[in-house]
């Protein structure tokens, strides 16, 4: 049990920034943007950690920092990639906006 409890020091850097940015008054929006970019980059932090862990050293934990900056980079990318896109407007045609509520 206490080795799989080290697995929820991985949501710990999360949770503790939503509750002080959540206490600081800033809108949830902004609040999840944030979180976004730190999850990205916290894979960098656990990328070199990782290394660390596996008895690399020197340049392969700066290899591991990078590779997990790059995963976060596509974790990025695809989030803006798959993101939905808006309704169209009412006035658009008929066509399209049956196209648009059939795939949503």
């Amino acid at each position: 049990m206490q080795r799989e409890s080290s697995f929820l020091l991985v949501a710990a850097p999360q949770i503790v920034l939503l509750f002080v940015l959540s206490l600081a008054g800033v809108s949830l929006n902004d609040i999840v943007q944030v979180l976004i970019w730190e999850g990205a980059a916290l894979l960098g932090f656990w990328g070199g950690a990782a290394a660390w862990r596996a008895g690399l050293g020197g340049w392969s934990i700066a290899l591991g920092v990078v590779m997990g900056l790059a995963v976060g980079g596509v974790v990025l990318i695809l989030l803006v990639m798959l993101q939905p896109g808006e309704e169209p407007p009412p006035h658009s045609g008929a066509a399209i906006g049956l196209a648009y509520r059939s795939v949503a």
